[in-house]
């Protein structure tokens, strides 16, 4: 069974996964990636890279998830991943196709621009969309990551940025 981006980005369901869960629940929630931990691990990595996922913790050792980051740039059109159901998210989405893409399903976002005026979305108040800040040639921007916060993140990042 994978795990629904649309779903964590809509309405901040993790199934089978918890905020705040371990390394070691993950792997017997996601029993394909047991040898994967132990392999991050053995490296002294700070997360979990599960196909361009990352699982991000608040404490070393695995403990307490709080947020995933997508790797969009490592996301080829129609791939298919093994842990996630990442959809619509690939390296080719422009600033102008995530709009389109989040008007047709219906989310909320409000936009905003980073420091080199990059585009900035926060959408559904609990996912951040960063786009690169170097343009293409024809001045767009392209979808470099996508960072889904934990309730308690979203609520803070939020604040913020109002």
């Amino acid at each position: 069974m994978q795990i629904s981006i649309e779903r964590i980005i809509k309405e901040g369901d993790v199934s089978p996964l918890k905020w705040g869960m371990s390394g070691e629940d993950i792997a017997h929630k996601l029993p394909h990636s047991h040898q994967l931990i132990r392999k991050h691990r053995q490296g002294n990595y700070p997360f979990l890279d599960l196909n361009g996922v990352e699982l991000h913790f608040r404490e070393d050792f695995y403990q307490e998830l709080y947020q995933l980051i997508i790797q969009v740039w490592r996301i080829k059109p129609k791939a298919k991943k093994r842990f996630f159901d990442v959809t619509w998210l690939h390296s080719n989405l422009t600033y102008e196709k995530v709009l389109r893409n989040l008007e047709r399903v219906g989310w909320h976002f409000t936009a905003y621009s980073g420091s080199q005026k990059e585009p900035l979305l926060l959408v559904e108040g609990r996912a951040l969309f960063f786009f690169y800040d170097i343009p293409k040639p024809n001045g767009t921007h392209l979808l470099c990551k996508v960072v889904i916060l934990n309730p308690e993140g979203a609520r803070n990042v939020t604040e913020r940025l109002d």
